[in-house]
């Protein structure tokens, strides 16, 4: 806001004496301080918080022996407008699966720092949000401060790189077929299982529909063995990488299993992530014909599943009716089993 100042006329009349002539003047001056002199007067700029930065703080275990600990951590700012509101996402490099986003503000006078996280990513451990608050060192390019909860926690981050990360992903190059391995339940039991995830639709804002099919694991106990599919809905972040995954319909529902979701972030045609039991990992891959136990191989293990069903005539699984129809007659019979056999003994195998 401008400021007014009224000049008396005796104050007036004694300016106008101290001149060697007559200089006309205005009653009202204007002390009023520029944009363009507030920006010189500035320490700092969008420039000097934009950028990476590492370091570590200290946290809480959690838990009922919750204590503190150390870890580290990574800051991406990716943008900060006039006024030193920045955003960015960071990243719990000490603890595996855990990324969210935040915001903050940088003081370009004094060169505070605040920062809070405002969504998860991911979140494997169901943690809370901290409140970082610290100041800016020009010499050292580190900022150092506490967290808002507890004067025993420090940080200390400093800068790495003036370019942010990107991890931001193409939808539309996002592949369609996945399989992989997660770790769902029986009861009270973890169980390591196969899981195939064939993409059907992606919309432009990232929300995904298709179908997942489960199969037994060689790494759980042949106890927990079961088959099962269903459709499922979810949705891709363009801006972060994070996938979510959740059944909404059973296709075949085994022994009154409940639909699992998972949350991971795609990365280079993996996906890493989490269920509510423990992991979830998957690489991208081409629909393999006759892989009946999603391993992503043609073994003989696919031949003995082809086998036992056609020796059984048991009602064969819906969902990897397709994967045993190697010629696309809509049959599943002997001629696949030649077919399979053949594929078998040819397909080079790591």
């Amino acid at each position: 806001m401008k400021k007014r100042v009224f000049l008396s006329a005796v104050t007036a009349a004694a300016m106008m004496l101290s001149c060697g002539s007559f200089t006309a003047f205005a009653a009202e001056a204007d002390t009023a301080t520029t944009s363009e002199e507030t920006a010189e007067t500035a320490s700092y700029s969008a420039e000097t918080i934009i950028g990476v930065w590492e370091g570590s703080y200290v946290g809480n275990t959690g838990g009922s022996n919750d204590t503190l600990v150390e870890r580290t951590i990574l800051f991406s700012v990716d943008q900060c407008d006039e006024k030193g509101t920045f955003s960015g996402i960071a990243n719990i490099s000490s603890s595996e699966n855990e990324r969210y986003f935040f915001k903050g503000s940088f003081d370009f006078q004094t060169g505070g720092f605040k920062l809070k996280g405002t969504d998860w990513i991911i979140n494997v451990n169901g943690w809370g949000f901290s409140e970082f608050n610290g100041n800016y060192d020009p010499e050292e390019k580190t900022i150092t401060g506490l967290l808002a909860d507890n004067k025993e926690k420090t940080f200390t981050i400093k800068k790495a790189s003036d370019e942010c990360i990107d991890y931001s992903i193409d939808i539309s190059k996002v592949s369609r077929n996945w399989y992989g391995e997660y770790d769902g339940y029986w009861d009270d039991d973890i169980v390591r299982r196969n899981i195939k995830f064939s993409i059907t639709e992606i919309t432009d804002n990232g929300e995904i529909k298709g179908t997942g099919i489960i199969s037994p694991s060689d790494k759980a106990d042949a106890q927990f063995a079961v088959d099962g599919s269903y459709y499922f809905k979810g949705n891709i972040d363009e801006k972060s990488g994070k996938i979510y995954i959740k059944g909404n319909e059973w296709i075949e529902r085994p022994n009154n299993f409940d639909f699992a979701v998972f949350n991971g972030i795609i990365t280079d045609g993996t996906i890493d992530g989490y269920t509510e039991k423990g992991i979830w990992k998957m690489e991208s891959t081409d629909v393999l014909k006759g892989d009946l136990n999603f391993d992503n191989l043609l073994t003989v293990a696919d031949l003995v599943a082809l086998q036992k069903y056609l020796l059984n005539n048991n009602d064969f699984n819906k969902s990897l009716f397709y994967y045993a129809d190697m010629n696309d007659d809509e049959k599943v019979n002997a001629f696949d089993l030649i077919l399979l056999r053949q594929a078998v003994a040819n397909k080079p195998n790591p």
